[in-house]
């Protein structure tokens, strides 16, 4: 049974309805939408949550336990097990595990990762799914907005989605005739064609195409609210071809596999490029809640944790440090 809060009648919300699930919550929460209000209510609610959780997951050692990963694609891991020596989490508690427990790759996971995945787990979930990026509208809020400003005459709008979420949005394009492209941002529809390329692409992002303007207005005042007093970037600053993004991962993995000691300060230029405003930058979405533990998540595939923890730590230093590039909008 889907657990709900009652959202306080005394809050203004455009994005929450009178009740709302911890996923609508935390789904708010890693947007960095909603108002400061919203997100103060939300950030206390999912912290209550994790508390709770995790009161009956910490063992008498007050250790978080690992999570078993699986990868499904470059930018979601699945949480598939909770492990802690010879035990794993399951609907029951923690229970021996009746065979040896042996997968490609085990994680340190947050203090809320760890809620969830057992929440999910002892619910009856497969797994979680964790992902690198983190969205900025959702389609399914079903709330009653104000029309807003029409996008360009004679376009279509297209939602960028999750691979795996097709109702996570994670930009709103216009596509006028020429092709001309127009993104969403700030209150305004604004010229970004350099997003024909990354629709060109051998590999182009998953987009739905969203016919009901009721539909694109409730996206709308979401993307407004989140990108509000935000500096406008052309996508070229974060995205460049497919093969581009092949060729530097490509590169990536084979440097940070060679066994170096790297950490921000001794990372080639190129590779602090890749992750501070490169593709890997995309990934992290430094600047937005969740920086630090995306970026944690992302390099963790490449080195140990305690290497991953310092590498962040310094990039993170590089884009103005806590407060900035990191632990912000809650």
């Amino acid at each position: 049974m889907v657990r709900s809060y009652p959202v306080p009648a005394s809050m203004s919300s455009t994005l929450l309805g009178p009740t709302a699930t911890m996923d609508d919550i935390d789904r708010l929460i890693e947007s960095g939408a909603g108002s400061a209000t919203e997100r103060l209510w939300a950030t206390r609610v999912r912290g209550d949550f994790v508390s709770r959780i995790l009161d009956d997951v910490m063992g008498d050692d007050n250790r978080l336990p690992m999570g078993i990963i699986a990868s499904v694609t470059d930018d979601t891991d699945i949480v598939v097990a909770l492990t802690r020596g010879d035990k794993v989490w399951t609907a029951d508690g923690w229970v021996a595990a009746d065979h040896s427990i042996v997968f490609d790759d085990v994680i340190a996971l947050t203090q809320e990762e760890v809620a969830f995945t057992a929440d999910a787990l002892r619910g009856g979930a497969v797994g979680l799914a964790l992902r690198a990026v983190s969205p900025i509208a959702f389609m399914d809020k079903n709330v009653v907005l104000a029309a807003a400003a029409p996008p360009p005459p004679g376009s279509k709008v297209v939602a960028v989605v999750d691979e795996i979420d097709k109702a996570a949005v994670l930009d709103l394009l216009a596509i006028a005739p020429g092709p001309h492209i127009f993104r969403r941002h700030d209150g305004q529809w604004l010229s970004d064609d350099d997003w024909l390329r990354e629709l060109r692409s051998i590999k182009p992002p998953a987009l739905v195409q969203v016919d009901d303007q009721a539909k694109i207005d409730e996206i709308v005042a979401q993307i407004d609210e989140a990108t509000k007093g935000n500096e406008f970037e052309k996508s070229s600053s974060l995205r460049g071809s497919a093969l581009d993004d092949r060729s530097a991962e490509m590169w990536l993995e084979w440097t940070l596999l060679g066994g170096s000691a790297l950490v921000a300060s001794r990372m080639p230029n190129n590779l602090q490029k890749y992750w501070l405003t490169g593709r890997g930058a995309a990934k992290i979405r430094w600047g937005t809640p969740g920086a630090w533990r995306r970026c944690y998540r992302q390099l963790s595939k490449y080195m140990n944790p305690y290497m991953a923890r310092g590498s962040c730590t310094n990039l993170s230093e590089k884009l103005g440090g806590h407060g900035v590039a990191t632990h912000v909008g809650g």
